[in-house]
């Protein structure tokens, strides 16, 4: 048997009468109002339109961006109305200050929705340092979308799952573990000379823990943690931007 449309059927039940036939049109035309209402909203919503302060640009945009291809200088801008989110973007301000000037730096950012986080990672890479070498710096920002208020550290790592430190020193000491192994096989640093202790005494930090920020990217939770990347070995060539993440756990499992 065909099956009827909506309008056929309301027309087969309110019949020819006039009177019956007015509201009709009136169910219809609340029916279509109802409809555009809901894909209004739902437009809105998947473009954050509702929490945003500028509609027509990103929820993330460049606030600063001097288009310079090798010393880029890209300064973040996170576009929503609220208390929390307004002083995150302060201190974005505050964070890259002392490098905005310096001409031989990097300044860079992501961002990535996962869900109803949004996280930020700011990203500098100072050259002029010359007794050193290059530095870099990371800083992570992470904001509940459904309350537009900024989600801590320690928040995050619960929801992951995360219950002791070692889960997150774990991970990282692998990475560089592995790091070692390739270098060595490289011929960037000679084992003998330098075993994994010495190694990562060069990198210049006492802890895997120590200025490590966490960044949620693909549902997945990471953490930047910076080092010396920079030696008489020549390693500077070696390690990629990429290597200062470190994947700590993969997207928590639906229950």
């Amino acid at each position: 048997m065909r099956k009827q449309s909506l309008t056929n059927r309301l027309f087969k039940f309110f019949g020819k009468n006039k009177f019956n036939q007015s509201i009709l049109i009136a169910i219809v035309v609340f029916l279509i109002v109802l409809i555009i209402a809901n894909s209004i909203i739902k437009n809105n919503n998947e473009n954050y339109n509702n929490i945003k302060i500028n509609k027509s640009k990103y929820l993330v945009y460049d606030k600063y961006n001097n288009n310079e291809d090798k010393f880029i200088k890209k300064v973040p801008q996170i576009n929503i109305n609220s208390t929390s989110v307004e002083a995150i973007n302060k201190d974005i301000n505050l964070f890259i200050a002392d490098f905005i000037n310096i001409d031989e730096c990097i300044i860079n950012y992501e961002y990535n929705i996962n869900g109803i986080i949004l996280s930020v990672v700011v990203k500098i890479i100072d050259y002029e340092s010359e007794e050193t070498g290059p530095k870099a710096y990371f800083r992570t920002y992470n904001i509940n979308l459904d309350t537009t208020s900024a989600i801590s550290d320690e928040s995050l790592l619960q929801f992951y799952g995360i219950q002791s430190e070692q889960e997150i020193a774990e991970p990282i000491k692998n990475k560089f573990q592995e790091h070692y192994t390739k270098e060595a096989k490289e011929g960037f640093i000679e084992a003998n000379l330098c075993n994994f202790d010495c190694y990562i005494e060069n990198r210049g930090f006492t802890s895997y823990l120590e200025n490590v920020s966490y960044y949620v990217k693909e549902a997945k939770l990471y953490a930047f943690k910076p080092f010396n990347f920079y030696s008489i070995y020549g390693e500077q060539e070696y390690f990629k931007e990429s290597d200062f993440m470190f994947l700590i756990k993969e997207a928590p499992s639906e229950q």
